[in-house]
């Protein structure tokens, strides 16, 4: 297989007048993007930074972030891109973990930046104190030599029901294997890809990037999204291809249907379960143009997929699948003995293949849960039907999806618990049409307290950030508890939809 490092070069080096990419700076041709990955490799020279050591970044979709992404894997550093939605203590606790030696950020987020305690940080943006001043110019010449493919290259950190954060550390292998299937198995537009992409690179929608340049396209980065940005700036750009959470998903097909939409032929959606209604809408609005994918930050992106041909309407059994396994991954479903399950029954999916990170940053026993044999454990429960359709029904684990972000109850429950006046509290996550799923938080109030419920919900946004808030909040005199003495997040899910019809109803 080709290494990373070959398909970044091989991407760079074709027409150099060729459009590459825009951002809110400008357009980039590949001879300018080019550019900009080698004077971040002599940027990162100029620090004495060298392979193994991390650097992190904090900004919004830039064409200069993704050079630095490229230069880390061209010259076998650890790129760690923080979400720009996350809160500072999570941003905080993962830049401690990862010992990164270089945070970069862009404008907006300098202050911001300067409050995590990273070592060094440098701006994105051009200018006398910028990363890019280390290097004014482009020094030219050939590429460095490419790290070894089992080389860790990316530390891609997720949340737990611990409440600490978890680095899974992917290779250079791993993303090659990513972009391959990728270039292979995804139902592309038919000219070439003019991909807008308003989703994070730093996470799930980056990994179209280099898939797209490859295919002689073109990436438009939109710092965030919105239905009219979609509208007028993919139809000025002539835009052909998206990347989408459902909840981005929803928002378009309920756009009022005066608002022209462009004239895509691909929407890639993942990040979290769609749901038949959602597809079915979609489908009647755009057409059959529909691509879903089901990866873990563990084994990114490409486990299953849910071509165009599969997105069939009428048929809610096809639209609830998370696809088919990709060429070159396994998928089995096993019991609780870990033993493998005939089609149709329930059990944890496992995966292998050459998608598996390494196991967790300096967290051998929990890498030793989910990684054996070759295999890694999902935490995801689901079936496989005797035509290869994998669909999940459930979660192992308590984590929920809201608008394409993980959120882990543990991690708000413990934010709220350190509220005054708040004795206890428990957060679920429930269906709903927009977000996929939507947290609903239970209080118990400490004796004779009243606590105010958006000092509360600003509380939450402070420490975990505004992915982490829940969308409704009720007060309730105790938690409801199983004969084990566990809170009974069954009784609450039921508690908890009924509380936000309540909550959407007001």
């Amino acid at each position: 297989m080709e290494t990373l490092a070959a398909m970044i070069a091989r991407a760079l080096d074709g027409p150099p007048a060729r459009l590459a990419m825009t951002d809110s700076e400008g357009a980039f041709s590949l001879a300018a993007l080019a550019g900009l990955v080698r004077r971040a490799l002599a940027a990162f020279a100029a620090l004495g930074l060298a392979p193994g050591d991390t650097v992190a970044q904090l900004s919004r979709n830039r064409a200069r972030m993704w050079a630095v992404m490229a230069a880390c894997y061209l010259g076998g550093l650890r790129s760690l891109t923080l979400h720009p939605l996350s809160g500072e203590a999570d941003q905080r606790r993962i830049l401690a973990r990862a010992r990164a030696r270089l945070l970069v950020t862009d404008l907006e987020f300098a202050a911001q930046g300067s409050r995590l305690g990273a070592p060094r940080q440098l701006l994105h943006e051009p200018g006398a104190d910028s990363f890019w001043a280390l290097a004014p110019r482009d020094p030219g010449g050939p590429w460095p030599p490419p790290p070894h493919p089992e080389a860790i290259i990316r530390l891609a950190f997720t949340g737990g029901t611990t409440g600490e954060p978890k680095g899974a550390m992917l290779s250079g292998r791993a993303l090659a294997a990513n972009t391959a299937m990728a270039l292979a198995h995804l139902d592309w537009p038919d000219a070439p890809p003019r991909f807008l992409c308003t989703a994070p690179i730093s996470h799930g929608s980056g990994s179209l990037v280099l898939p797209v340049l490859l295919k002689g396209g073109e990436v438009h980065l939109r710092p965030g999204f919105a239905v009219t940005d979609v509208a007028s700036c993919g139809r000025q750009v002539g835009a052909n291809m998206t990347w989408l959470v459902p909840t981005m998903l929803h928002d378009l097909v309920t756009a009022p249907p005066h608002v022209a939409m462009p004239a895509f032929e691909t929407i890639v959606w993942s990040g979290a379960p769609a749901g038949p209604a959602l597809l079915e809408a979609a489908l009647a609005r755009f057409g059959r143009v529909l691509v879903g994918c089901y990866g873990q930050t563990e084994a990114p992106n490409m486990i299953a997929i849910l071509g165009k041909a599969d997105h069939v309407s009428g048929d809610p059994g096809r639209l609830s699948a998370a696809g088919r396994p990709v060429p070159g991954m396994r998928v089995e479903i096993r019991n609780a003995a870990g033993r493998a399950l005939p089609p149709g029954a329930p059990g944890e999916v496992h995966v292998a293949g050459p998608l598996l990170m390494h196991g967790y940053l300096d967290a051998p026993s929990e890498t030793a849960k989910v990684l054996r044999g070759g295999w890694l454990a999902t935490g995801d429960i689901g079936r496989l039907d005797t035509d290869g359709l994998l669909t999940l029904v459930d979660r192992a684990r308590d984590m929920f999806i809201s608008g394409g972000l993980n959120i882990y109850p543990a991690e708000v429950e413990a934010a709220l618990a350190g509220w005054p006046g708040v004795r206890a509290a428990a957060v679920v996550g429930v269906p709903h049409p927009r977000w996929g799923e939507a947290g609903v938080a239970f209080i118990v109030p400490a004796e004779g307290a009243a606590p105010e419920l958006p000092a509360l919900s600003a509380h939450v946004r402070a420490a975990r950030g505004p992915a982490m808030v829940p969308k409704a909040f009720r007060i309730v005199r105790a938690l409801p508890l199983t004969p084990l003495g566990k809170v009974d997040r069954v009784a609450l899910r039921a508690l908890a939809q009924a509380a936000l019809a309540g909550e959407e109803a007001g």
